[in-house]
Parts: C-alpha cells; sequence; structure tokens
C-alpha cells in the first residue's frame, strides 16, 4: 500500500459506515498492506483500505498478509465467515508461529444469512488455539479497536481478529477519529524454530501459545476490572458486541459489555462463585454462554440472543443464463453440478447438486467416477473456477472421468462487484477439448448442438462462455 493511503488525523467523520469507520482505524494504526477474497462487505472494506490485488482465494489472500507481517509490515486480511473455512489452516497455524508485525483479521459474519450460504458464527475457531477477538459494540468502537489491532498483535504476538456482524452493517454514525499510531520499524530475523511449522517444533509452539493466552487473558482482565455487578439479588447480564436498546431496556443490575474473546475471568469469577444467575447476550451460536457456563458450577446460565428485525433476505434468482440451462434440461438423464454464483439457483432449479464455492469441478469428478455413462455437466463461473476449480481439473484428468465444464466468462467475480481475480481461464492442455463461444451470440439450438456434441467425445470438455 501506498503511503498516500495512509491516515491522517481528522475531526469527526459523520454520515460513515461500519466498512468507513474499520477502514479509517486501520489505515490510522499503520496498515501497510490489505488483502481480500471478495464476500459480504469485506470486499468494501478492501476498497476502502486502498486494496489494490484481489487474491485468488481466502487461504492465499491469508498467506499473503501473514508472509507479509512476519517479514515486517502491518498488514490485515478479511473475507466473510465462510472465507474463514477456507483461510482456516493458515490461521490456526499462524497462532501457533507467531509474526513479526501485526496482522489484523477482520471477518464479516453473516448471521442473518444475507449474502452466504448458511449460518456459522466464526467464533467458534476460538475453541481451537483462543488468541484474541474483537467484536465492536459501534462505529466509533469498530474504528478504535481497528486503530488498536495492530499494537495488540504486536504485543502478544498473534493475529487480532475483528468480528463484525449484520448487527451494525448499513447503520450511519460518526467516530472521531484519532491521531495515527506510529508504525515501529521491525525486521525479520531468521528463526525456523519459530517460524516453521513442523512437528518438531510442535512443543515449543505449544507453550509459546500457552504463555501467549496467559498474557491476553491478563490485558482483558485488567480492562473490566472497573465493572462490578450490581445488586445481589439480581441477574448478572453479560452483554457481547453491539446490543440494541431494545435488548437492553429492562436489564437490570449494571450489565458487563464485553468486545472481547476471551471474555473477562477475574470479573466473572467472583460472580459464578456465588452462584447468581446469569444471562449472556450475543448475536450468533452461544459461544460466549457455553464458556460461561464451563466455568459456572451449579450456576444458572441463560443464554440470549441479540435482536435484528432488519435482516435483507434478498437472494439470488436470475434466469440471465437460460438459453444454455434450457438446452441443459433437454438432456436426458443429466447430472448438473454447479458453484456459489449468481446462477446457482434459477427459476427452474437446474442445478442437480452444489457443495460450495469452487467445489463444482470436484463433485462433477466424484459423479463421473460413479455414474461413467451419464451425461455429467458442471457449471460454474470464472471467480470461483480460479478459486479451486482450475486446480480440481488436474485431478479429474489424472483419474481419466468424462464430464462437460462450462464457465462463466464474466470478467471478474459478478456477485461481489466484478473484482478480477488472478489467473487466466484459457487451459492450455491437449486432454481438455475447449470451446469459445459468446453467451450473447449463442442460441438455445446452438447450446443443445455443442453439449451434444462434447458429450459424444470421451474426456472432459471445456466450455468459456463470455458473459459481457
Amino acid at each position: 500500500m501506498s503511503d498516500s493511503c495512509r491516515g491522517s488525523a481528522a475531526a469527526a467523520v459523520s454520515n460513515g459506515m461500519i466498512t468507513d469507520a474499520l477502514a479509517e482505524g486501520l489505515k490510522d494504526g499503520g496498515l501497510h498492506l490489505i488483502t481480500n477474497y471478495p464476500g459480504f462487505h469485506s470486499n468494501e472494506l478492501f476498497d476502502r483500505a486502498g486494496g489494490a490485488i484481489t487474491s485468488s482465494n481466502e487461504r492465499n489472500a491469508y498467506a499473503v498478509a501473514w508472509g507479509a507481517a512476519v517479514a515486517g509490515w502491518r498488514s490485515a486480511v478479511t473475507f466473510k465467515n465462510v472465507g474463514l473455512n477456507d483461510a482456516a489452516d493458515a490461521f490456526l497455524n499462524s497462532h501457533a508461529l507467531g509474526l513479526t508485525a501485526g496482522l489484523a483479521v477482520v471477518v464479516f459474519d453473516d448471521i442473518d444469512v444475507e449474502h452466504s450460504q448458511l449460518r456459522q458464527d466464526s467464533r467458534h475457531f476460538f475453541r481451537f488455539f483462543g488468541g484474541l477477538w474483537l467484536e465492536p459494540a459501534s462505529l466509533q468502537s469498530a474504528y478504535d479497536l481497528a486503530r488498536e489491532a495492530f499494537v495488540l498483535s504486536e504485543r502478544f504476538g498473534v493475529p487480532v481478529v475483528l468480528r463484525v456482524t449484520n448487527l451494525l452493517y448499513g447503520k450511519l454514525g460518526s467516530w472521531q477519529r484519532r491521531a495515527p499510531v506510529d508504525a515501529p520499524s521491525v525486521v525479520f530475523h531468521r528463526d525456523p524454530a519459530r517460524f516453521v511449522m513442523h512437528p518438531t517444533h510442535w512443543e515449543a509452539h505449544r507453550q509459546a501459545m500457552a504463555a501467549r493466552q496467559t498474557a491476553i487473558q491478563d490485558w482483558v482482565d485488567a480492562r473490566y476490572s472497573a465493572w462490578s455487578p450490581g445488586a445481589l439479588e439480581e441477574t448478572v447480564h453479560v452483554v457481547c458486541g453491539p446490543a440494541g436498546a431494545g435488548d437492553m431496556a429492562g436489564l437490570s443490575g449494571n450489565p458487563l459489555r464485553v468486545e472481547t474473546l476471551p471474555l473477562p475471568e477475574a470479573p466473572l469469577r467472583a460472580v459464578l462463585a456465588s452462584g447468581r444467575p446469569m444471562a449472556v447476550h450475543e448475536y450468533g451460536d452461544s459461544v460466549a454462554a457455553d464458556l460461561v457456563r464451563s466455568r459456572a458450577g451449579n450456576a444458572a446460565v441463560a443464554a440470549l440472543p441479540l435482536s435484528h428485525a432488519h435482516a435483507r433476505h434478498r437472494y439470488h434468482c436470475a434466469d440471465r443464463h437460460e438459453r444454455l440451462f434450457q438446452a441443459l434440461r433437454a438432456v436426458p438423464g443429466r447430472v448438473v453440478c454447479g458453484d456459489l454464483g449468481s446462477f446457482t439457483m434459477d427459476p427452474h432449479q437446474t442445478l442437480d447438486v452444489c457443495l460450495c464455492y469452487g467445489a463444482s469441478v470436484g463433485v462433477a469428478t466424484g459423479m463421473a467416477l460413479v455414474r461413467p455413462d451419464a451425461p455429467v455437466f458442471c457449471i460454474t463461473g470464472d471467480g470461483a473456477y480460479l478459486h479451486w476449480g482450475r486446480a480440481a481439473l488436474d485431478e479429474a484428468l489424472a483419474r481419466d472421468v468424462s464430464f462437460v465444464l462450462a464457465v462463466f466468462d464474466n470478467g471478474g467475480c459478478r456477485g461481489t462487484g466484478g473484482q478480477v481475480i488472478p489467473g487466466d481461464l484459457r487451459l492450455v492442455d491437449s486432454r481438455v477439448r475447449r470451446v469459445e463461444m459468446d453467451y450473447r451470440e449463442t442460441t438455445v439450438e446452438a447450446f443443445g448442438r455443442i453439449l451434444s456434441d462434447c458429450l459424444s467425445r470421451r474426456g472432459i470438455s471445456l466450455l468459456c462462455i463470455r458473459t459481457d
């Protein structure tokens, strides 16, 4: 990232949104590089923070950001909740290895399934190796925590996760910017025992993680040391993240507002020992409530969800590829494997199976192995194909299966704004028959003839279909 993208001290910023607050916080915190694979507002943050090149997938986005942080740049990586699944191996290993400069991981948790394929709470990853997770309760808090994330990451030697949920999306507000944080000059020094993931180093890594987690817990406890629970006869309320006025109304005593995982142990220990009833309010699964219950003994702990009355469920159900899909539906005994994208759900439900983003080539390979005589089709977009499908095609060729692979060449990820993914759709392999066409100039009948010709041939046929 160029120096021109760095933040500067300014007056309060009005009419901003969560991605604006996070971007300014990261930049004022010393951000040098941000990486991203697009999905559910993460690409908006990437753009606002000055991101330039979209990564080929979430795992590589994480690897690039971690590599830069180890080399000495304060870095950030952002994706949506299911993107963390793809990056999980790198994410978890980085907790064991540590880093040199700060690394912020901004995860957009689509709890309301507004633009995702399933409901997933990313905080379950905390159960593996702990670390430090921050969940801002407001736009001001989002700015402050993003600005502080790199300092905390360097202090504790862990990636710091900022979890953002649907509760803050779409809200306008203001926040006070502060002076930019001076980023110390750090240089990578060779240390294989620290930075090489290998079983010979595991015990040392385990001990280092335990020491880091103790230091993180001490910092969290100090952060909430001034809190007191209120009258003895009242239920103790723990409120995680951005609770609205309706959630806070009527809560007895002095609710503990928490923006961290781990939870504050010391302030809650005396309450749990007293046996007083507790209620944990959070958005998503009962992750925080379960952590409290694991320490509660005989104390009653209720898990109460925070409310969100304005979830927006506007799902893609388009017929923009109907000429191809009509030709597919005319093939007797067909099996159509698809990817997640703007074409996944059409009015006729043409796709038969869809596992996850980028998996259609692998799924089609498995289908073709079991049903070698069936007409198997694989439908994907250029983003999903370059994300995972292109690499999976090598295995399909090695397994000597037959299917027709159709890739929509949209010039980028259509569903998230057209981000261009590094890579080339034009596979050069003599074992694959490649056909290029323009969707706008191809009729239903022409698609039917092309599909019939492909099915008459053994092996894999690749249809590159330009859409724009």
